[in-house]
């Protein structure tokens, strides 16, 4: 005798397929503005310092550059660069004469060595510091965000998410 078997009955399918297992994307890398070079492009001087000897520093800078003004418990309190200098001149006073104190623009902004710096981005744009210092969690100062730093973060930050990089001013 010859048994015929019966077909198994068929599950219904669904119109929509079974969802595939979630793939783990790489977990993005934040840039730390500790990996930036932070120890390049200036030189720093005492509170007390005189304008001359400042000046002179500035003249020691490759390229350009800035002296960042610390006070006796090794903070930045501020910036000299070029600008100040002449802003001092323009202003009927002998920069060589002033303590940095006195010349220094107090418009820097204070960030830390383990800040994300995608994150600082925005901040900076805001608020468009004459100088961006570097510090540890105690507040010591550990080096100096430049422009030009600033300028390199933005164009990795761009190539990362796929976009060609924005075309450098004349």
């Amino acid at each position: 005798m010859v048994e015929i078997k019966k077909p198994e009955p068929q599950k219904p399918q669904s119109a929509t397929p079974a969802p595939k297992p979630a793939e783990k994307k790489p977990e993005e890398k934040k840039m730390r503005v500790s990996e930036m070079v932070i120890t390049d492009e200036f030189l720093t001087a005492k509170e007390t310092e005189t304008g001359k000897t400042v000046t002179e520093k500035l003249m020691k800078i490759p390229g350009g550059g800035v002296i960042l003004v610390l006070n006796e418990s090794n903070k930045a309190t501020g910036v000299i660069s070029i600008r100040e200098i002449l802003k001092s001149i323009i202003e009927g006073k002998n920069p060589g004469e002033l303590k940095a104190m006195n010349l220094m623009s107090t418009n820097i902004l204070h960030v830390l060595e383990t800040d994300e710096v995608e994150k600082l981005t925005t901040e900076i744009s805001a608020k468009k510091p004459h100088a961006i210092v570097v510090t540890d969690q105690k507040g010591q100062f550990r080096g100096y965000f430049s422009p030009k730093d600033h300028r390199e973060v933005m164009v990795k930050l761009q190539q990362l998410k796929g976009k060609p990089p924005a075309p450098k001013p004349m």
